[in-house]
């Protein structure tokens, strides 16, 4: 049986030209945690809160498409960031997968 894992964006604070702080909260499993996260393209670091450790690569792959890499455009930057509320995964038998395509293999 899958779970799902929410991760909700809530702000962003841009460090430097290559590197961005990302904060918000997942749901998973029935709680939801607080997270910052260190992301600069090339890496997605969690620095605090709780994120399952099995959907940061797919959240690392979702962020790179939808932030890109740095240096990173202030301008276009924010934009993208803000057009995203939250990404759905889900884990099923220490298997990560982006909601859509679970539901497209599963059912």
């Amino acid at each position: 049986m899958a779970v799902n894992c929410v991760v909700n964006f809530e702000k962003m604070k841009i460090l430097t030209p290559y590197t961005v702080l990302i904060y918000g909260n997942s749901a998973q499993f029935g709680s939801n945690s607080d997270f910052e996260l260190e992301y600069s393209g090339a890496d997605l670091i969690k620095k605090k809160g709780y994120l399952p450790d099995i959907v940061i690569p797919l959240l690392k792959e979702d962020l790179n498409e939808i932030l890109d890499y740095g240096p990173f455009e202030n301008k276009k930057l924010r934009k993208n960031f803000n057009n995203i509320n939250s990404i759905t995964y889900s884990i099923n038998d220490d298997i990560a997968y982006r909601y859509d395509d679970y539901i497209n293999t599963f059912g």
